[in-house]
């Protein structure tokens, strides 16, 4: 997509032979985000996926599809640290720069970015406790 603000956006593929899907990404996320937020984008756009979101973008229930998709991703770039540390900071860090989205309509149907990104640095700050590593090693 032709524009300097960082923004992706699911879109419906063929449903043949399987059902996939385009990721379209901003030019501006191209030019300006590291490999890390990218791989975080992928994963957010993976949790709309997986949780039955993709194609179907009314507005109604965004906000909690929003927060679903955000916690996919949390737990999928928490899986992903031991090979990339900082994969899941990343998304973070990625959430903070929508607030300096230009033209920030389409935020209306999306929870508040500063407060994603609170929630996305709470839960990879919980992939860091002692006590769940002691918890999986049991």
């Amino acid at each position: 997509m032709r524009t300097p603000a960082i923004n992706a956006a699911l879109l419906p593929g063929s449903a043949t032979p399987c059902l996939h899907f385009t990721l379209a990404l901003t030019e501006g996320a191209l030019a300006r985000l590291s490999v890390d937020a990218l791989r975080a984008i992928f994963a957010h756009e993976l949790g709309h996926i997986y949780r039955g979101h993709a194609g179907s973008r009314r507005e109604v229930g965004q906000t909690d599809k929003e927060r679903e998709a955000d916690r996919f991703a949390v737990d999928l770039l928490r899986k992903l640290e031991p090979r990339y540390p900082g994969a899941c900071l990343a998304l973070a860090e990625v959430l903070t720069l929508l607030t300096e989205a230009p033209g920030r309509a389409w935020l209306s149907t999306h929870p508040s970015p500063e407060r994603r990104a609170q929630e996305a640095r709470a839960g990879c700050a919980r992939a860091r406790e002692p006590s769940e590593s002691r918890i999986r090693e049991a």
